[in-house]
């Protein structure tokens, strides 16, 4: 990869978002908070092995771990 072929955001998504999509390090750094913008949560990433600077997206696929065996059925 070169800073004039980043990784596909394709790609970027099988590594987990662990590698720089531009230089490939793993010396990545959270840049702030999570922010929510109703669909996704994005977050700014900083690599600091080349300085690029990208957001990641989170998109809400399901849940898990559901746990009903306190609800109260509505009367």
């Amino acid at each position: 990869m070169s800073a004039t072929t980043p990784m596909p955001p394709s790609r970027y998504v099988k590594t987990h978002g662990s590698r720089c999509p531009v230089c490939g390090s793993d010396n990545l750094f959270v840049d702030g908070f999570p922010s929510h913008d109703g669909a996704a949560f994005t977050q700014d990433i900083h690599c600091g092995a080349c300085n690029a600077t990208w957001t990641d997206i989170y998109e809400l696929t399901r849940y898990s771990n559901l746990d009903i065996s306190e609800v109260e059925e509505a009367k």
